[in-house]
């Protein structure tokens, strides 16, 4: 998967904001009442979510994604591995309830080796 390949099944939809867009980092925020949309899309692509908005990450998950600045509980992580690594998909709520941004990343590294 290429962020930019991917990014180009995003354009339809409302965006709020837009930070970045490398091959390394997609950075933007989206109106939280479109949600439903975005997951749709996120969920043909990734499958269903490594970790739901409200759920704990799981333990076997924990130590590829503190090296991406961890994961809080109110956020939804999706992962795809892929050829050089693994992409992964991270929606991050407001506290304003209106906002979520999203940030999608590959990890070129091992993502089934643990550090340490």
């Amino acid at each position: 998967m290429l962020l930019k390949k991917f990014v180009k099944k995003l354009e339809s939809l409302r965006i709020h904001e837009k930070r970045s867009l490398t091959d390394k980092l997609y950075d933007i925020v989206f109106y939280s009442e479109d949600i439903k949309l975005w997951t749709k899309i996120f969920e043909a692509e990734f499958g269903p979510p490594i970790k739901k908005k409200g759920d704990p990450l799981p333990e076997d998950e924990q130590h590829w994604i503190s090296d991406t600045g961890g994961i809080w509980e109110d956020q939804t992580l999706y992962g795809e591995f892929i050829h050089n690594g693994i992409a992964i998909a991270k929606f991050q709520p407001w506290q304003d309830g209106k906002h979520i941004t999203l940030k999608m990343m590959v990890l070129k590294k091992d993502p089934l080796k643990k550090s340490g």
